[in-house]
């Protein structure tokens, strides 16, 4: 195929200095491969093809090349390779040697053989061009490829290297010169492509969009009405269990819940969170299976009960593997199905959330039937639908995730802890008090709430403050220098987590561009 969008020739232009940044110092040990370059050469035959007068006469027509606008240079090795490696070879040595006519010139030309090592007069070549000569320039993909396929490769077949590479040279400085041949028309293929890809796909996207935006307002509509805005209250308003409150206040199950409820067992005294003795961590004992009632907690103490090693302690190294898995699966369900039991919970929630699904899904697919299209057909104005079918999708299966799993029955029941929630809140910056931290945290913690308790729950550590939820047994000097860190690693271990890192480094001024070629 000679075509090749203005998209498709940026995003290869770009893949040379993402290897570089990828090899780091790959370079040193490339000039070394290739060797050193001398002033004034063009022609380097270090695989022995070529008499001593082809070269001289090819020195002759790569000067012609050069004083066209491309510093050239012609590079024979003996290398068992394939077409990607040789034309890796081709874009290393113009990096490597920097060959082009100024800094970020990017103007250079390289012809790079790779000759078999069984078979002197064949092998594979690549005809790589400078940015500036590639893109959009008077060296581009299509007339690289006229180059190689018309002009060099029949008498590369019949194994006269010389004259070969002569033809490509001669052929790049008239295309230099004079400027290239039309590109080729369009394949059969591509014109029905790119027909796709201008009226059919802006009908469809349309059609696409117009379904994304009925489900999702049509979900909206149906979706439980919140309270608003509610007085703040200061303490719990009921007795219900952080899990619950956290279920229904976050309108979802998740890892809150579970670890919330780890604490409260502790508050009622079926467990023990102790230090461990090693850097400030901590381990959890279990007192009394009696304690736990309801399926959710005694899923949530079966899966503690399933961790614990000796005299029923989970050691800090276990902590964080506690509730992972089928483990907090089957307890996450048993927690929606007391609160579907209550009807605070929507036992239908699957099937409202599933035409948000499949209309985000189905724009996600037409999204990228679009991108190739738009590709394929050199249809870049397609690339507008592109975009907004992708977002559409996007924005489907986000309110998919987000439907309230909650009932108006469960909303109704969460409006007044919505309402202590904001009570936590206004009182952030007081570290006067640890008043109520022994209620206040487990709900805070089932609710994604423990930065409204942040300063007071230091200041109550400094002042050697024992939290209950931490289990009755343990004292404030148990706690060497305060429970405050054996809280956050806690609750840090036992929170899903994620991280992330890199590094880049820098590369040569004279990589970019395209090539084209194959086997001779």
């Amino acid at each position: 195929m000679y075509r090749r969008s203005f998209l498709s020739r940026m995003l290869v232009s770009l893949l040379p200095l993402l290897l570089l940044v990828m090899l780091g110092d790959a370079g040193t040990a490339l000039a070394q491969e290739y060797g050193s370059r001398n002033r004034g050469q063009h022609v380097y035959d270090r695989a022995g093809a070529l008499s001593s007068a082809e070269i001289g006469e090819l020195e002759l027509h790569a000067e012609m090349v050069e004083r066209a606008g491309a510093p050239v240079v012609v590079y024979l090795q003996t290398r068992d390779a394939d077409y990607d490696e040789t034309e890796d070879d081709a874009r290393n040595l113009m990096a490597t040697w920097d060959v082009q006519s100024s800094t970020d010139a990017r103007d250079g030309f390289v012809i790079f053989l790779n000759i078999d090592p069984d078979d002197k007069q064949h092998g594979q070549v690549a005809l790589f061009a400078g940015q500036t000569h590639y893109d959009d320039g008077r060296l581009p993909e299509y007339e690289l490829r006229r180059i190689f396929e018309d002009v060099m490769l029949p008498s590369l077949v019949d194994g006269q290297l010389a004259e070969g590479i002569r033809a490509g040279l001669n052929a790049a400085s008239d295309s230099l010169t004079l400027g290239p041949p039309p590109p080729p028309p369009p394949s059969a293929a591509e014109q029905t492509v790119a027909a796709l890809a201008r009226e059919p796909l802006a009908v469809l996207s349309l059609l696409a969009l117009s379904s994304v935006a009925l489900v999702v307002i049509r979900s909206h509509r149906t979706r439980p009405k919140s309270h608003g805005i509610v007085a703040a209250i200061a303490d719990p308003p009921g007795d219900l269990a952080p899990a619950s409150v956290g279920a229904l206040v976050r309108r979802h199950v998740g890892h809150e819940q579970a670890e919330a409820t780890i604490l409260e067992l502790a508050r009622r005294g079926a467990l023990v969170l102790e230090p461990s003795g090693r850097e400030k961590k901590v381990q959890v004992r279990l007192i009394d299976a009696r304690v736990p009632h309801g399926d959710y907690e005694q899923h949530i103490w079966r899966a503690l009960s399933g961790s614990a090693a000796e005299q029923d302690v989970v050691s800090d190294e276990r902590v964080g593997k506690i509730l992972v898995g089928e483990v907090r699966k089957s307890a996450d369900e048993a927690l929606r199905a007391e609160l579907r039991d209550r009807g605070w919970y929507d036992s239908r929630v699957g099937a409202r959330r599933r035409p948000l699904i499949t209309a985000g899904v189905a724009a996600l697919l037409v999204a990228v039937a679009g991108f190739v299209a738009a590709i394929v057909g050199d249809e870049l104005l397609s690339l507008v639908w592109v975009g907004l079918l992708f977002a559409a999708g996007i924005v489907s299966l986000a309110f998919a995730a987000e439907l309230p799993e909650t009932t108006q029955a469960g909303e109704d029941a969460a409006a007044p802890w919505h309402a202590y929630l904001a009570g936590l809140e206004s009182a952030r910056e007081d570290d006067d008090s640890s008043a109520n931290l022994d209620d206040a945290v487990p709900y805070a913690v089932a609710t994604g709430a423990t930065g409204a308790l942040k300063k007071r729950l230091e200041a109550a550590s400094d002042r050697g403050y024992s939290p209950l939820w931490f289990g009755r047994s343990k004292s404030s000097q148990d706690w060497s220098g305060g429970f405050y860190p054996y809280w956050i690693w806690f609750h840090t271990s036992i929170t899903p987590a994620g991280a992330s890192g890199g590094n880049a480094v820098g590369g040569g001024a004279s990589v970019g561009g395209g090539g084209a070629g194959g086997r001779f």
